[in-house]
């Protein structure tokens, strides 16, 4: 069966282990395989047979070619994530699943954002890649879109003013 993405995770404390999730052609999940040997050995996780999953079929909405991403805690390595259309979360590596965010309005929409962000922890440094696409039938005749990044108490340097790296940033 052809494959068309793989997104992994890999245990910061365990790295040992490894998650892979693969998404095939159709852009819909395929499976998601473990491996506790840092990768010799794989074993999949998902039975799309097993009513008690929780996870349905289609819950990359054929997107898994943006979506087809797999996080781990890195504070827990028993709880898995899957970056869908929704987000889906596994508190026992896999054995069951829960809807842990869906979309937040009901609402069609005239543009489709797309959010992903991840933390340097050597060097505390944020990235935030954010995509939009307007579809046709928007009203406006130019398109734009405002993305604003908060942070909100939180100490730090900062230059000029005198504070140096007690400045507690609120904005």
């Amino acid at each position: 069966e052809d494959m068309g993405r793989i997104g992994m995770a890999i245990s910061p404390t365990q790295p040992n282990l490894i998650y892979a999730l693969y998404v095939n052609t159709d852009s819909q999940l395929h499976n998601i395989f473990k491996s506790s040997d840092g990768g010799q050995n794989w074993q999949p996780l998902i039975d799309w047979n097993d009513e008690a999953l929780g996870l349905p079929t289609g819950i990359l909405g054929g997107f898994g070619w943006y979506f087809g991403k797999l996080r781990l805690n890195p504070d827990n390595p028993n709880e898995l994530f899957i970056l869908g259309v929704s987000l889906w979360k596994s508190s026992d590596q896999g054995g069951q699943w829960n809807e842990a965010a869906s979309r937040v309005l009901n609402q069609s929409s005239y543009v489709n954002v797309g959010v992903e962000a991840s933390i340097n922890v050597q060097n505390n440094e944020l990235t935030v890649h954010v995509e939009g696409y307007y579809t046709s039938d928007s009203p406006q005749s130019t398109y734009s879109l405002n993305i604003a990044l908060m942070q909100n108490n939180t100490l730090g340097p900062q230059t000029g003013g005198g504070m140096g790296s007690d400045y507690n940033h609120m904005h």
